[in-house]
């Protein structure tokens, strides 16, 4: 699973990196979110995202998730 750029999404209960498919296409990552945290852009800007297990290691200042 390769990000797709640094292409990123604010949306509540979806992971905030978009991934290659294997054929260059770019799509939303499905994996399970697990944490909520802060990611920088490449301009310096904030943004509260949440993110899988995998993705999580992009972001600072990180909770997790309740799983209820």
């Amino acid at each position: 699973m390769r990000n797709f750029g640094n292409v990123f999404s604010t949306m509540p209960g979806k992971c905030f990196r978009f991934v290659t498919d294997g054929f260059g296409r770019p799509g939303q990552c499905i994996e399970p979110i697990v944490v909520t945290g802060i990611f920088e852009d490449d301009r310096g800007e904030t943004f509260e995202v949440q993110a899988c297990e995998f993705h999580a290691k992009d972001l600072r200042d990180t909770t997790p998730v309740s799983s209820s």
